[in-house]
Formats: structure tokens, sequence, C-alpha cells
């Protein structure tokens, strides 16, 4: 996967590979879909939209997880490490909805008892 990112100019690298480098790639190394989800958004959007993507898809799990829940932190860990190691993420999955989803479950139970 890392020689894709070798495949990229500086300016590919700060805003995103153009389409005919992503068919490129595609044609050549047959590769239709980027398993790791952080090298697939810096290939497809560059790393200044990569760093908001992170951000925003993040922030509100985090924030969730904050709250001294050894639970909650451990399960946004496994995610985050598991997420890296399949295309949940680069594809157009609902995976970030089920941990949000189950995270707030999570708090709003939490908070009732």
């Amino acid at each position: 996967m890392f020689i894709i990112l070798e495949q990229l100019s500086p300016l590919e690298w700060i805003f995103g590979a153009s389409q005919e480098l992503i068919s490129n790639i595609a044609f050549y190394i047959e590769i239709d879909v980027i398993e790791n989800y952080l090298i697939g958004w810096v290939v497809s959007f560059g790393l200044i939209s990569t760093l908001l993507l992170i951000v925003g898809c993040y922030r509100l799990p985090f924030k969730l997880a904050s709250k001294d829940n050894i639970s909650l932190c451990a399960a946004l860990i496994i995610f985050f490490m598991v997420s890296l190691t399949n295309n949940a993420l680069t594809t157009k999955t609902p995976a970030l909805l089920f941990l949000f989803s189950a995270m707030y479950l999570h708090n709003s139970i939490g908070n009732k008892r």
C-alpha cells in the first residue's frame, strides 16, 4: 500500500491524487479499493482534507468517551486499530454511524442509572 504513496507528487500529497493516477493505480496494481482508509483518504483527498476528516470523524467519539468511561475508550481504540486494517471507512459503509450510535446509547443508558 505504501507504494501508492510513493507515486504521489508534492501537490498530490497536499490536495489529493488526480483521477488519472487513481485509474493507473487501479489498472497496474489491480487494486480497486485501498484497504487502509488513511492511505485511501490521502490519495483521494490529500493531507489537508484527511486531517479535517480525521478531526470530523473522531471528535464526537472522543467527546463521548472522555467521561472517564474505560469501556468506551477501549471500544474507540479498538475500532480505530481495526478500521486501519480493512476498508470500512474507505468505502461507504455505516461503520462510523454504528460506532456513534453504540457510544451514544451507552452514555444515555449510563446517565439514567
